[in-house]
Formats: structure tokens, sequence, C-alpha cells
């Protein structure tokens, strides 16, 4: 991934006048954030190497 740049999108034009709609995208930016945050680490941690040994065990 290429720095800044997002996993996940979100729909960026939610109805403001629906009760969940109005508050979704703030929900769903945190968890999502969350998740990429996650691989993101844990894709840093391994290199080719273990993904190969892995991979041929």
């Amino acid at each position: 991934m290429e720095p800044n740049e997002e996993l996940f999108a979100i729909h960026g034009n939610p109805n403001q006048h629906c009760p969940i709609g109005k508050g979704i995208q703030a929900v769903l930016d945190e968890a999502f954030h969350g998740a990429q945050a996650a691989l993101e680490a844990k894709l840093a941690s391994q290199s080719i190497q273990d993904i190969l040994d892995h991979l041929f065990a």
C-alpha cells in the first residue's frame, strides 16, 4: 500500500436525515482505521522469506 492510502472505502455521502446514516461514517472510520493499522503492523512484521517458509512448511 502507498502511504496515506486507505484499505477500506466508505460511502462519502451518507443521508444526514437517517438516524444511522448521520453517524455511521465516524463509527466506521474508527473501526476501519483500527483494522488497517492491525493489518499494516502484521505485514510489517513479516518478510517474504517468512511467507515462503510458511508456504513450503
